[in-house]
């Protein structure tokens, strides 16, 4: 499991609470945004993907399986008035590189249809309903993916001989010692 609060590098579309409500109760979501944890509590597969119950409406809408909803969140402040609709994210343990390629400025096919969906709810006159970019969120109080270089899986290859492990530390105390490489040996990751 990652740190205690989520960021996500996300592009895609930002929108007012207010407007993804009634977009959502459309849906038979009554409660809109309410009908689920709000921010969203992910669950992430073997693959480090994430869900959660309002995502999936999203989905269903679009028939985009990448569609992730993601809200700020920091504590001691109310409940953001705003939610993200992204099409392409990634979770940031530490450090990373964003690139045109990651997370992708390729928006699919279906994204811009639902964006106008969502935007027919909307009855606010602020200029950033339904702005496309790329956004950095930062939701406190929930776990994001461990990062796939950092999930002990049996056996740790050395990635430079033969030799596997069952410690990721063992592993980079053997790398230093064997290969004459000087690396930490509970290094953050470079990239994720």
């Amino acid at each position: 499991m990652g740190g205690q609060n989520l960021v996500t590098a996300l592009r895609g579309f930002k929108i007012r609470t207010a407007t993804l409500d009634k977009y959502l109760i459309d849906r038979d979501k009554p409660a809109g945004t309410n009908s689920a944890t709000i921010p969203p509590y992910y669950i992430y597969d073997a693959n480090g993907n994430a869900t959660d119950e309002i995502s999936e409406v999203l989905r269903a809408s679009s028939s985009i399986a990448s569609v992730l909803l993601v809200m700020p969140s920091v504590e001691g402040h109310d409940r953001s008035s705003w939610a993200y609709v992204a099409y392409s994210c990634t979770h940031i343990y530490a450090q990373r590189h964003i690139t045109p390629q990651d997370p992708t400025e390729k928006v699919p096919k279906g994204f811009e249809e639902l964006r106008q969906d969502v935007l027919k709810h909307s009855s606010s006159l602020e200029e950033d309903e339904g702005l496309m970019g790329l956004f950095i969120v930062i939701t406190e109080a929930r776990p994001g993916p461990t990062p796939p270089e950092l999930r002990e899986r049996w056996p740790i290859l050395c990635g430079l001989c033969e030799q596997t492990f069952e410690m990721w530390s063992t592993r980079q105390g053997h790398r230093n010692e064997a290969h004459g490489l000087n690396e930490e040996l509970d290094a953050l990751p470079a990239n994720a």
